[in-house]
């Protein structure tokens, strides 16, 4: 698994949130050292192995999508 994938997972592990509560909890979580931009979060997730794990959440009319994990299960 990757880092970003890791640190993504990581920051979904405590519930869903949008993109840039996940890029910022990315942040704080690497101390600084990964800074992710919205296509490589993205892409990510799209690539995730676990992606069946993190579905995006999209509320009536959302332009955006807001990923979502659900039942994680251990890492």
């Amino acid at each position: 698994m990757q880092e970003a994938t890791y640190l993504i997972l990581t920051a979904l592990a405590e519930g869903s949130q949008h993109g840039y509560g996940i890029i910022a909890d990315v942040t704080e979580i690497s101390g600084g050292r990964v800074l992710l931009r919205p296509g490589t979060l993205y892409t990510t997730l799209d690539r995730a192995p676990v992606h069946r794990d993190v579905q995006p959440l999209l509320p009536p009319g959302a332009p955006a999508r807001a990923p979502v994990a659900r039942d994680l299960g251990t890492m």
